[in-house]
């Protein structure tokens, strides 16, 4: 077996470890099985925090409609070769143009979600709908997982070594025996949180699939708490016409606000759904891959082929903003999407088993074509992002904030709006500075090296010494914009900074292999993991 093949030949462990906590970022997390500790770096990458914020760091404000000089190219271009050759850097693309103003440092906090807020949320996205209890998944689901095993249906009709057909039966059989027959169907009484809803039969499964790993492991966190609100709209089952979830601030449990609104099975952006086939294209020597590849590219048709228009999507997420009266979000980006109607597939057969089966119980087309669109603050000219570094393990020098940035995103098909996801409400405190001064971009370009270089040499430590197979990370996309950081001496907030997001795709003998994003603060060019 080569390096390539050894790294990512324990698919399962790889799911195993996406539930109990993200070790890492990216889809190649079977690394983690294959490393130990990373070279710890010569120089540090920061400055000294004692003080809180670096004075090297605090810049003059400048006058109102004044903007500052950079260097960021208008075109970005760079190749860089380390370890003999064996891992190549690179990158060539436009990056945007921007007219900054003064970048300050914003501290921010949870915001606390009242159960008016909540109300006035669910009363606008029911439309008068009539509110159910959620309810568990039927024996039926768990049934039909264990047949189509049985039949070599779908993705249980190859042979790849990841893919534990006993396991995964054996996990069906846990949880059906703790699954109703037919829903029971209850009006949600009233709009209030409360302690949170378990689905005991797919908890059953789950743990089941987790084994001996599941010590300390709870998937339905914070149960007991009353800070959960959850309820179906206009029916249960294939006649639910929305699911609502929404989580209120609690600094006795340390979690974050959150709301959403969803109709439907599932979406999946593009970079989703190509990450799940980059996974098949490298398994050429399975004689089921050829069969996946095809699937998948019936689905590749219906993103090509769209006709959707983003901008008349970008409209109608924006109406819902203002008519929910939200202020200070403004679109940030936009990814595009396909949407999965609730009759495309069991609900639930592609949780309990192999998830890539998704791709052979739906029918492509039934799916729907959209964009999902994510508004968040801007600040000097920048929008707040969701991102995170891919790592092997943390370090004292990068940044773990305590709660996700505040974003909206809100999906838009065909047919209309399918969805509403709010998370990370926070509140403004106060501001640190007033503006700062960016790290030059061909630091930050140091900084985004650097990270690559420790992900690679932890992923390939047990690479021989002849081995010349040469792992290359193309950068595709850079973005600045505004992230958290840790609060200084104040582990409850976070601080709003200048930012640098990078998304890097991984691969070897020009076939790509996995994404893979980093994101680095702009004032000192600290990685920053995700919350």
């Amino acid at each position: 077996m080569n390096l390539v093949e050894k790294r990512n030949y324990k698919r399962g462990d790889n799911k195993k470890a996406k539930m109990l906590k993200k070790a890492c970022v990216g889809i190649g997390i079977t690394c983690v099985l294959l490393t130990g500790c990373q070279k710890t770096p010569e120089e540090s990458a920061v400055v000294s925090k004692a003080g809180g914020l670096s004075e090297n760091v605090i810049a003059k404000p400048l006058e109102e409609g004044e903007t500052r000089e950079n260097d960021i190219p208008a075109h970005w271009k760079m190749e860089e070769f380390r370890n003999k050759n064996r891992m190549l850097l690179s990158a060539d693309l436009d990056l945007d143009e921007h007219k900054l103003g003064n970048l300050p440092v914003i501290e921010m906090k949870n915001h606390v979600l009242t159960e008016e807020e909540l109300k006035e949320l669910v009363e606008y996205f029911a439309e008068g709908e009539t509110l159910y209890e959620c309810q568990p998944y039927t024996k039926d689901v768990y049934e039909e997982v264990i047949s189509r095993i049985e039949n070599k249906e779908g993705i249980y009709a190859s042979s790849y070594p990841w893919l534990k057909r006993l396991t995964i039966r054996q996990c069906a059989e846990a949880g059906i025996e703790f699954a109703p027959e037919k829903p029971a169907i209850q009006e949600k009484e009233k709009i209030e949180f409360t302690t949170r809803f378990v689905d005991e039969g797919y908890e059953k499964a789950v743990m089941e699939k987790v084994g001996a790993a599941s010590e300390g492991f709870d998937m339905y966190e914070n149960r007991e708490e009353k800070v959960w609100f959850e309820a179906d709209a206009g029916g249960v089952g294939t006649e639910r016409k929305g699911r609502i979830k929404a989580e209120t601030y609690d600094p006795e449990v340390g979690n974050s606000s959150s709301f959403s609104w969803t109709t439907g099975l599932e979406s999946y952006s593009y970079l989703e759904f190509d990450s799940s086939r980059m996974f098949f294209t490298y398994q050429t020597e399975n004689t089921f891959t050829p069969q996946m590849l095809e699937r998948m590219d019936l689905f590749e048709e219906r993103y090509t082929n769209s006709t959707f228009d983003k901008a008349v999507g970008a409209a109608q997420a924006e109406q819902v903003i203002k008519e929910l009266g939200i202020a200070d979000m403004s679109l940030s980006s936009e990814e595009q999407v396909l949407w999965f109607p609730q009759n495309s597939y069991t609900e639930g057969s592609d949780r309990i088993g192999e998830s890539d089966d998704l791709w052979w119980m739906a029918d492509p087309a039934a799916t729907e074509c959209g964009y999902r669109y994510i508004f968040s603050r801007e600040i000097g000219g920048l929008n707040v992002m969701v991102g995170n570094t891919a790592v092997l393990e943390t370090t004292e020098e990068m940044y773990s904030p305590p709660f996700p940035a505040e974003t909206i995103t809100i999906t838009v098909t065909e047919s209309g709006v399918k969805s509403f996801v709010w998370e990370g409400m926070s509140e403004e405190v106060k501001r640190i500075t007033e503006n700062t001064k960016l790290l030059p971009f061909d630091k930050i370009q140091e900084r985004l090296a650097e990270q690559i270089f420790y992900w690679y040499s932890g992923c390939t430590a047990g690479q021989p010494v002849d081995d010349p197979t040469q792992f290359q990370y193309r950068v595709t996309d850079a973005k600045l914009g505004y992230t958290y950081i840790n609060a200084y001496k104040n582990p409850e907030h976070a601080w709003l900074v200048p930012a640098w997001s990078f998304m890097a795709i991984e691969g070897t003998g020009g076939e790509d292999r996995q994404y893979l994003s980093y994101l680095i603060e702009a004032l000192e060019g600290r990685a920053i993991t995700g919350e």
